[in-house]
């Protein structure tokens, strides 16, 4: 890496860090704001369980002070077994900044009881540390293959023009950014496991990369397609891809292995605290892979991810780029894609319970960062105009983002229950119609568990 490109990187992602860190300091002046809430509650009990009360069995909830017993949260089977609902791979990603959290509330006044200020600051600075880390290694990646300009575009475009910017610095310890910032190390180590022929050590990254991702959503094991389809240009290169991989039976083995002690955290846990290795901890929530609400998961007004992260079609756009430019990674980009657009949203709750926009999208910006830049770089190609109308369009996509999030943030925008009456009628404006509760529809949860949608 040479000065410029180092210069390059680090004021991209100054420019990130600015608006990142306003939009933090403007969020913690919120009374009794806190990160851990919600879903975080169970990603989360596993560390203070662990490492502050030694009892993954939940039991010593019952010694606490009742607003300390609201904080932690764990569901009981029908033994009378406490676990966590959500897996442990969120767990893992706090954990080094919930360690210096809890050195630092151990050498100060602040309880180290793992739910203090000190702990909640650690969590909701952790998705920009992992947000920043993820950029710097996308842009190294991209630059190998992509113009400066259409780095730089796809930068601005994914972190501030997007739901991914929401997820950093609101409700910033939740799965996303975590695992955007594994998705992005997951691509890196392909490409390199690829170009260095299959070397043992790459096998070793990939595969810890790959156990975190599935650790933290088990459905985002899908990306495992990428290195097993990339370099695939039609179906004999299928065949040829089979017999390379399998003729490295160190290296696979070695991936394997790798993915699986990373996996193994979580049965481990389970076993700790309930003497059981395997639970399904989502009762009666499940897929229904025969009526997939793809069409409402993208497009519709609720949650769609195109119409609350519409410069996202760019990256759509850029598939196009990939066949033309014949990159290695087109075909694994778009069976993954395909299959992760029906695997999302075939779950009961496609809309994901209360969310800025389609969340479950957010790690495939990781994805989707290949084509976009692609689309930027060939579009732009020798021509001013179009880079200034391609500035253009990001600027006025950033403040539509930036503009929604704070609509969000005051509930103008719904957390699950807008339409597009209530969407338009809110469009753009900072106070609430007169009628804005006749125009909000609540979705059905019940009917969706048993299949019906909403």
């Amino acid at each position: 890496m040479n000065w410029k490109e180092l210069f390059f990187k680090l004021a991209l992602l100054a420019v990130v860090a600015y608006f990142a860190i306003g939009a933090i300091n403007d969020k913690e002046k919120i009374k009794d704001f806190s990160v851990i809430h919600n879903d975080v509650n169970f990603y989360y009990s596993y560390l203070p369980a662990l490492f502050i009360y030694g009892d993954m069995s939940f039991e010593f909830v019952d010694n606490l002070a009742e607003k300390d017993r609201k904080k932690i949260w764990f569901l009981t089977d029908p033994d009378d077994n406490r676990h966590s609902k959500m897996t442990a791979g969120n767990a893992v990603m706090y954990l080094p900044f919930f360690l210096g959290a809890h050195v630092y509330a151990l050498n100060s006044d602040y309880d180290a009881n793992g739910y203090s200020v000190p702990y909640d600051k650690a969590l909701h600075y952790s998705a920009l540390v992992y947000l920043l880390f993820g950029l710097w290694i996308l842009m190294g990646l991209l630059l190998k293959y992509y113009s400066w300009t259409a780095v730089a575009l796809t930068v601005v475009a994914l972190a501030l023009g997007t739901n991914l910017f929401y997820y950093t610095t609101h409700e910033s310890a939740m799965t996303h950014v975590n695992s955007f910032f594994l998705f992005v190390l997951f691509i890196y180590f392909t490409e390199r496991w690829h170009r260095k022929k299959f070397q043992v050590t790459d096998s070793i990254y990939l595969g810890l990369c790959l156990g975190l991702i599935i650790l933290i959503r088990p459905t985002n094991g899908l990306i495992a397609l990428l290195p097993l389809l990339y370099g695939i240009s039609n179906f004999k290169s299928i065949w040829e891809k089979i017999v390379l991989v399998f003729k490295q039976k160190w290296s696979l083995l070695a991936l394997i292995l790798s993915a699986s002690v990373v996996i193994f955290i979580q049965p481990f846990l389970w076993k700790l605290g309930t003497g059981n290795w395997i639970i399904y901890s989502y009762g009666e929530e499940g897929f229904f892979f025969t009526n997939p609400k793809i069409i409402d998961g993208l497009f519709s007004y609720r949650k769609g991810w195109l119409i609350y992260t519409p410069i996202m079609a760019l990256s759509l756009i850029g598939l196009y780029y990939l066949f033309k430019t014949n990159s290695k990674f087109k075909w694994s980009i778009i069976v993954y894609f395909v299959l992760h657009i029906y695997v999302t949203f075939s779950w009961w709750c496609w809309w994901y319970g209360g969310s800025f926009g389609s969340r479950p999208m957010i790690e495939t910006y990781a994805v989707l960062a290949i084509p976009m830049t692609a689309f930027f770089h060939e579009f732009t190609k020798k021509s001013w105009f179009k880079k200034a109308l391609l500035a253009v369009l990001i600027y006025f996509a950033v403040k539509l983002n930036f503009f929604q999030t704070k609509q969000y943030v005051s509930t103008l925008i719904h957390w699950d229950s807008m339409t597009k009456e209530a969407y338009w009628a809110v469009f753009m404006k900072e106070e609430f119609p007169p009628n804005y509760f006749e125009l909000i529809e609540a979705p059905d949860y019940e009917k969706a568990k048993v299949g019906g949608g909403d």
